[in-house]
């Protein structure tokens, strides 16, 4: 019988039947609908307290109901309910592959509505699994269908996701198009949801387009919507975005915070998801810091909420990250096992993207040990999988690839590779994939012989990096600048190298301009940008930096420390010299070997392997430059790298005879300088006055249990030197409880003359904008800071800051940049000249150094740099300060001249 006849039959038995008899008949047919309707209010319930595996289990009986009772739209919205549970549990290929069986069944149905959720369902999986080119066709064919039905939110979710994958795909002015059409659209829907998610996916594009100032004004919009909405599982995506834009920055710390504040909103959502991603992005934080132990710590939580969601996914990215911490603690092979998860995780996850990445890693680890051929094979993997979704992926798989065959001596492999990435990091319009696809070309061809071309491609860089620098601006960024400065390094290096050739042919005067390009760049844009600047402020050439010099006793030692060699110039009004010096990891070692033998209380400074190291160290910083130093009085070093962290004046000024010969100190008056920009530069105002901060008592420090800071009494003994010296009607003096961060501040409210901070120090290299010190404790009896971050946003400045406390001159050396502490903050917030010290010191012999220095300087009228060597010969002529312990770690840096009477 076909169906056809009995379907017939059927229908003619039940209009026969009897009444009782056909309401049994519509019982057994609505049975399997009423079940499947029942399994659906289950799954419903499931999925929004987030159980994915019941809401499947659900979801799936239902469609086995509504299949059953032939309800063919039922079906159809059945298989896009299962795929959103795939999808959001990260099943991405078992939610691809049940979002194309829902697109037949909704095609046959015929419902636009329908078809294009599917159809952008379909793209967003492609892109969570990093398939962006095949996501594409999905989402141009979704707007195409959501253009036809005109709703506004629903197309501008379509344009978002295209526009959030178009920069990959070398697509950066489509997505600015589609991003502007989508946030006019979701606006104009009043979807504040999707609007918030436009502009969170544009920041990001902002942020990878090198604008991060937008980037950061667009998340802030973002998160006001969300904040409004009551969302805490949106903000918390969004303030990992933020922490992700502030990494980006260099801004790792507060990337950090960020990332810990959005853990807090993802423990409020009760997303375990959400909790694990916020805790693996602060272990990145940490990570980029360059701080294992923090990063550790955060990744422990991590990686148990990775292993208990049992996703391999967020497994994979917890191993990932538990090998760079690895790496970072010298441990190699702890970064093998973290690979070796992290590459079994992503396999297991069928996510490419992932395993791409992994295999990126992977490269970079073995490069940095050496490893060439692993690392090639390792970055052919990962080239392999990235060639297929193209993009920047795919444009930096290229360049690692050239890089690593020209590191091994097969330059002609890598040119094609290398001229391949070129034309991807053109397509994309990335300017720091530019830059560097450029350093490359310039490597391969200084490893072939080819010095001119090398020199031009490292100009190109020098000068894309320069670009970006521009655009980018600003002090949050410097940690990325010093980054960018590899350029500028192996142009001197060549710009040497020539020289040593041909001597005299203008190659060292070239290189000096390239060294200063360098340095304090984002210093010198804040100084600007802050109007302190009396005239501008740019890198200097030679000429410039010659003309500069007060008198023909002044020289500027001007360094430029690199790992292949450093150089030194010796500039005075005159005359300059050019003079190679060995490179960064021979000079650091010295300088350590030192730091921690003077630095030491009642250390043995007379060792004869610190006196070994101190007239090597010497000998290769200025020995040979000693007889361009005839007549000489004064110097101003423009130090470099580790150079930073070194006292010079300590160091002997007769190499050959170090165990007697007086040190630096004693034969000149010295000062520092970030930069030859900076010489001649003076910051100075007509107001007299004198703010004289001794804090000497502290209440508990905080968040922290402990005691108390121990009590400085010698403070008030430098508070009391100044009142000396100074006009009574325009001194202040701040101590005991009025020295606190608020008492300073309110002082400073305007510039002064002199700001003086005797008190505790508390430099923090992984956290140099927190750097800072201590004072006086609120009303709440908790010990307050002041911080360089507050520094910097408040303006607090004088013609003299000095930090009279434990190391107020250490911070986190960035390679051009200097030391980034609060030296550098109060420079940047336009202060002259700052006195710091390089190291614990101690109460009583520093109150005496202070006392010498400033009745040199305030009673005699003498010049910064003079006035200081003045007192630490005092020092040093006595038998109890006569270790460097005592006079060498305080330095000037900045203005050296006399102060304004």
């Amino acid at each position: 019988m076909s169906l056809r006849r009995t379907f017939a039959l059927l229908v003619a038995l039940l209009v026969l039947a009897p009444r009782p008899a056909l309401a049994a008949a519509r019982t057994i047919v609505q049975a399997p609908a009423l079940r499947a309707a029942q399994a659906e209010s289950l799954a419903t319930v499931a999925q929004g307290a987030r159980d994915w595996a019941g809401a499947e289990a659900q979801f799936r009986r239902a469609l086995a109901g509504y299949r059953e009772a032939r309800d063919a739209r039922k079906v159809a919205v059945l298989l896009g309910s299962i795929g959103v549970v795939l999808f959001n549990s990260g099943q991405l290929d078992a939610a691809d592959s049940v979002y194309r069986e829902a697109l037949v069944a909704r095609r046959a149905l015929g419902d636009p509505v329908l078809i294009g959720r599917t159809l952008n369902a379909l793209g967003s999986t492609q892109i969570r699994l990093g398939r962006f080119a095949e996501a594409l066709p999905w989402l141009r064919e979704a707007r195409a269908v959501r253009l036809s039905l005109g709703d506004p939110a629903a197309l501008g979710a379509t344009l978002n996701a295209l526009a959030a994958i178009a920069p990959s795909l070398g697509m950066p002015d489509s997505a600015r198009g589609w991003f502007d059409e989508a946030l006019s659209l979701t606006t104009q829907a009043g979807d504040s949801a999707r609007t918030s998610e436009v502009l969170t996916n544009r920041a990001r594009f902002e942020s990878e387009q090198g604008d991060a100032t937008r980037a950061a004004v667009l998340l802030r919009r973002a998160l006001a919507i969300t904040a409004t909405r009551g969302d805490p599982a949106a903000e918390c995506v969004q303030r990992l975005n933020l922490a992700k834009l502030e990494s980006a920055a260099g801004r790792y710390v507060d990337s950090a915070h960020e990332a810990r504040t959005a853990g807090a909103l993802a423990l409020a959502a009760g997303d375990p998801r959400l909790v694990q991603g916020a805790a693996q992005e602060e272990a990145r934080a940490w990570v980029l810091a360059e701080d294992p132990a923090r990063a550790r710590a955060r990744l422990e939580s991590a990686t148990t909420l990775a292993d208990s969601l049992a996703e391999p996914r967020l497994v994979a990215g917890a191993a990932q990250l538990a090998a760079q911490v690895a790496r970072l603690e010298g441990d190699g092979s702890g970064a093998a096992r973290g690979l070796a998860r992290a590459q079994l995780a992503a396999t297991a996850a069928g996510d490419s993207q992932l395993v791409r990445d992994v295999c990126v890693l992977a490269g970079q680890t073995a490069q940095a040990a050496g490893r060439m051929a692993e690392a090639e094979s390792w970055y052919r993997r990962a080239e392999r999988i990235s060639v297929t979704a193209g993009g920047s992926a795919h444009t930096l798989d290229l360049l690692n690839l050239g890089q690593v065959l020209s590191a091994g001596g097969r330059t002609d492999d890598a040119w094609p590779l290398l001229e391949r990435a070129r034309a991807g990091a053109r397509a994309a319009a990335d300017p720091d994939l530019a830059w560097l696809t450029e350093l490359a070309f310039g490597d391969a061809a200084e490893r072939s012989g080819r010095a001119e071309q090398a020199l031009s491609h490292y100009v190109q860089a020098a000068g894309l990096a320069d670009t970006v620098r521009a655009r980018q601006g600003g002090e949050s960024s410097v940690q990325v600048f010093a980054g960018r400065t590899q350029a500028h390094q192996a142009i001197v290096h060549l710009l040497a190298r020539a020289e040593q050739r041909a001597p005299g042919q203008g190659a060292a005067s070239e290189a000096f301009h390239w060294a200063e390009r360098a340095k304090a760049r984002a210093l010198l844009d804040q100084l600007a940008a802050g109007g302190h600047a009396e005239r501008a402020l740019k890198p200097a050439t030679l000429a410039e930096a010659q003309a500069t010099l007060p008198d023909a006793h002044t020289a500027l030692l001007a360094y430029s420390v690199g790992d292949s060699g450093s150089a030194l110039w010796v500039v005075r009004r005159d005359q300059w010299q050019w003079f190679a010096l060995p490179a960064r990891a021979a000079l650091r070692a010295r300088v350590e070997t030192l730091r921690r033998a003077w630095s030491t209380p009642g250390a043995a400074a007379a060792n004869e392997r610190v006196q070994r190291a101190a007239r090597e160290l010497a000998q290769d910083l200025w020995s040979p430059a000693l007889p361009a130093l005839a007549g000489v009085q004064r110097l101003v070093i423009a130090p470099d790298g580790p150079l930073w962290l070194l006292p010079f004046e300590a160091l002997p000024a007769q190499p050959a005879d170090a165990k007697r010969a007086a040190p630096l100190g004693e034969r000149y008056a010295t000062s520092y300088v970030p930069s030859a920009a900076l010489l001649g530069w003076h910051a100075a105002t007509h107001d007299a006055r004198v703010v004289a901060v001794g804090a000497n008592t502290y209440g508990v420090l905080p968040g922290d249990s402990r005691d108390s800071l121990a009590a400085l009494p010698d403070t008030q003994r430098e508070v009391d030197v100044l009142r000396a010296l100074s006009d009574p009607a325009r001194f202040t003096a701040l101590t005991g409880a009025s020295a606190s961060a608020q008492a300073v501040s309110e002082a400073m409210a305007s510039r002064v003359r002199v700001l003086h901070l005797a008190t505790h120090g508390d430099p923090r290299e992984t956290e140099p904008g927190h750097s800072g010190v201590w004072l006086s404790a609120d009303r709440s009896g908790v010990t307050t800071r002041l911080e360089a971050d507050d520094v910097v946003a408040r303006g607090i400045a004088a013609d003299l800051v000095t930090l009279s406390a434990c190391g107020s001159g250490l911070g986190r050396v960035a390679q051009g940049e200097g030391v980034l502490g609060l030296t550098r903050a109060f420079l940047a917030a336009g202060s002259g000249s700052v006195l710091v010290s390089l190291w614990p010191v101690a109460d009583e012999s520093t109150a005496q150094l202070m006392q010498e220095f400033y009745t040199a300087l305030l009673q005699r009228g003498w010049p910064r740099d003079r006035a200081l060597a003045q007192a630490k010969r005092r020092l040093r002529a006595q038998a109890a300060t006569a270790a460097p312990f005592h006079w060498a770690p305080f330095v000037l840096v900045g203005d050296p001249q006399a102060m304004s009477r």
